[in-house]
């Protein structure tokens, strides 16, 4: 099936920063109009010469240039500089000038973001408010909670789990198809995680039951979290409880971090090269232990039994002082390692290198974004941090063709499939005889180039 290629969303993107480059790019490479707002003359430069979107060169607080930029047109405005001053500057004036667009802010302060009565239904009236920092160390968080896993995404409030992991040579489904793997896993383990994608040399397959499955791929799964432990387990990784966890970077993502770690009663160590940034991350978290020290001195390594770990999370400032703690940690044998870079192209060569986790803040920003790009009732985005591929919740409506409909009569694409169905308050791991009802949320995972036929195929009767 082909699906007629979607209307054009006019975005404007103001800040052409790593996030602003980013969801320019990905907005673009939807084929939607994006203009995008920067006021350094270098980054212009880069954008005018890298990317196929209209640069205006400008403040965002600047009318003239929201007016160049075509403001008044827009349906979706993402302020993104690096300043949350300018932010809501910005978005207050896109505000005015566009009353019915869906405006979204980044607010870095967590304080700032935490307003959000304010910020949502005071003057600014954002559609929502944007931290990919915060979001960078939820997402470790998660993952570090779940040892081996390279990525954990929440939907529902947390009632489903999309995780990633890689499987170790000592892992059942290793050697094995899915089908053969659920034939044999489901009478004495009960039933297995449902698989949606297979990536092999970085090549993504969504798979089916004669898809074969080798150690060292990545496999992303759907799941609840009575049932993670089991199918963690299940697939031969160990599950063991994270006691103690060293965080290097007092950043924002650092201290949300740390502060995640602590409420959940592991014992945190926070290195911070920076004195300032030290004394202040131990004001502001007394209760956790601080050290002002180089974070690859092998010296502060061993007497702070750093390696001893059960996992370790880089979020510093400087990307290749995050990739050197990472390696380090593996070295010294610390189960997990995770790793934040901003440059999502290096993600899959970090993870090939034998980190655990590598998380881009940037990829979580996209992914925000792309929920109000998607069309009809999308609740929630997130993608693989592969960038490749989708998993996207829709709630069905009466109206939609779907409804009522056999799965294995919908006639979905190669390269989509149909990863869980909430119903109320029950999660259905669905299978091809499940019908679909009006009112249940169906999380369907896609490959990106595929994303507007399912649209489509899902909106049919509504275009």
């Amino acid at each position: 099936m082909q699906g007629m290629p979607p209307p054009f969303m006019n975005v404007v993107v103001i800040g052409g920063g790593e996030i602003g480059r980013a969801i320019a790019e990905a907005l673009a490479h939807e084929r939607n109009e994006v203009q995008i707002i920067e006021l350094d003359e270098d980054v212009v430069a880069s954008l005018q010469h890298d990317l196929d979107v209209r640069v205006i060169a400008g403040s965002g607080s600047d009318p003239a240039a929201l007016r160049k930029a075509g403001i008044q047109a827009a349906e979706l405005v993402a302020v993104v500089t690096d300043r949350d001053e300018d932010n809501l500057c910005a978005a207050t004036l896109a505000r005015f000038f566009a009353p019915q667009a869906k405006i979204i802010a980044r607010i870095r302060n967590p304080e700032l973001a935490a307003e959000r009565r304010f910020l949502i239904h005071g003057p600014p009236r954002l559609t929502h408010v944007l931290n990919p920092e915060l979001l960078a160390a939820n997402s470790i968080f998660r993952s570090i909670r779940v040892p081996s896993a390279i990525q954990v995404t929440e939907f529902e409030m947390g009632r489903l789990l999309l995780v990633g992991v890689r499987l170790p040579d000592t892992s059942a489904l290793a050697g094995s198809t899915v089908a053969g793997f659920a034939r044999s896993r489901q009478k004495d383990h009960g039933q297995p995680p449902l698989l949606v994608a297979r990536y092999r040399e970085n090549q993504l397959v969504v798979p089916k039951g004669d898809t074969a499955i080798e150690q060292g791929d990545v496999v992303y799964f759907v799941t609840t979290p009575s049932s993670l432990r089991r199918h963690v387990t299940m697939l031969g990784l160990p599950f063991q409880k994270q006691r103690a966890v060293a965080v290097f970077g007092a950043t924002v993502t650092g201290l949300h971090l740390a502060r995640l770690m602590h409420e959940a009663g592991i014992s945190v160590k926070l290195v911070e090269p920076d004195r300032k940034l030290a004394t202040a991350a131990s004001e502001r978290l007394p209760e956790i232990v601080v050290l002002h020290a180089e974070p690859t001195d092998p010296q502060v390594w061993a007497d702070e039994d750093l390696g001893q770990s059960d996992a370790i999370a880089a979020v510093c400032r400087d990307e290749e002082v995050n990739l050197m703690v990472a390696l380090m940690g593996r070295r010294a044998g610390v189960v997990h390692t995770a790793a934040l870079t901003n440059r999502s192209q290096y993600v899959p060569l970090l993870l090939d290198s034998g980190i655990t986790t590598v998380v881009s803040p940037r990829n979580a920003a996209i992914g925000t974004v792309l929920r109000f790009l998607r069309r009809g009732r999308v609740l929630q985005v997130a993608q693989t941090e592969y960038e490749d591929a989708e998993l996207l919740e829709y709630e069905v409506s009466l109206q939609d063709p779907i409804s009522g409909m056999r799965l294995m009569d919908l006639g979905i694409l190669q390269g989509a499939i149909v990863a869980s169905t909430i119903r109320g308050d029950d999660v259905l791991i669905p299978t091809g005889a499940s019908r679909v009802q009006a009112g249940d949320r169906i999380l369907l995972f896609t490959r990106k180039e595929v994303v507007h036929d399912v649209e489509s195929m899902l909106l049919a009767r509504q275009q």
